[in-house]
Formats: structure tokens, sequence, C-alpha cells
């Protein structure tokens, strides 16, 4: 059994380079994503602080006789609506604008684990990493057999193709890389 796991582990584990190298590219895209967040944001910003200011006119104008009742709260209306619909949308910038980028850290995090986890010996370890990749667990015969959890498939069913694209292009190169990692 415990070789089966460990030829799981290799399987789900990559060349610690590789898993540098997409951190590295996740913290450059992370604060991408932080500058176009806040580009987006303080255009929204700009868009309310110029309703406010409409409204605060349009108050001027009532308050001035300019507008009659039926105007003014037609206006105030449409304009209060837009507010609303802005403070949504700068709400949901402000939710959704990083939220993958925390679990791909920490998948990555967990890949980089993976030989640590074949080498420590400890079942329990082993048994919780397992669980943290896959479900349906079953020992058929002599095998050991599981479905692995979503993206850790991908890692699993993966060729481990050269995450470094042109840097290494050289296949029988990738091959060598491959045989002396696993």
């Amino acid at each position: 059994m415990l070789e089966q796991f460990h030829g799981i582990f290799e399987k789900a584990g990559l060349p610690d380079d590789w898993t540098d190298r997409m951190l590295a590219d996740l913290g450059q895209e992370e604060k991408q994503q932080a500058k176009s967040s806040s580009c987006l944001i303080d255009e929204v910003k700009t868009e309310i602080n110029g309703l406010e200011s409409k409204l605060d006119k349009l108050v001027d104008d009532r308050l001035d006789g300019l507008l009659d009742k039926e105007m003014y709260q037609r206006k105030k209306e449409k304009l209060i609506n837009q507010k609303v619909d802005l403070e949504d949308k700068l709400k949901a910038i402000r939710q959704t604008g990083n939220n993958w980028l925390e679990p791909m850290r920490e998948f990555i995090f967990a890949i980089k684990q993976t030989k640590k986890v074949a080498n420590s010996g400890d079942l329990l370890e082993v048994r919780a990493f397992l669980k943290k990749i896959g479900s349906n667990f079953v020992l058929s015969g002599k095998r050991f057999e599981f479905q692995p959890k979503i993206g850790w498939d991908s890692v699993l069913n993966s060729k481990n193709l050269d995450y470094l694209g042109d840097q290494d292009s050289n296949l029988d190169s990738q091959d060598q890389n491959l045989e002396s990692y696993h």
C-alpha cells in the first residue's frame, strides 16, 4: 500500500522550481489584479461622487422652486437607482477581485507538500493528505483507488509538461528531468 501511496504522491508532486515559478507568477497576477481593481474602484467612486453632486443640485433646484414636486421625485428616483447600482458594482469589485488567488496559492503549496508527505512515512499524515486530494477511497484486491478532487485530477492525470515553457523546449531534456524527479 505504501508503494501505491508513494506513486500517487509522485504523480501529484511537481518539481520545486516549477511550483516556485507558479507562486511567483501568482504574485505578479495578484499585483496586476490589485492595480486593475483599484482603477475600477476609483472610476466607480468618481461616478458615485458625480451622482451625489447631481442629487445635491436637484435638492437645491427643488428648494429654489425650479422643479415641481413630480419632476423632482422622478429625477431623484432615477439618480438614487443609479447610485445604488454603482454601489453594488463597487461592492462586487471589492469582493470578487482576487477570490481565486488564495485557493490557487494553497493548491500550489499543497503540491509542494507532496514530496514531504511521501518521504515522511507517517501514516496519519499520508491519510490526511489523501483525504485532501481525493475521495471515494476503495481497496479493490490489492489495488488502492480513489476519485481525485477538482484540480488534483489535472495534476494526477497530466504528464507533468514543462511549466517553464520556452525556457526548456527540448523534449529529451524534459524526459530526463521527469525521470530524475520521479
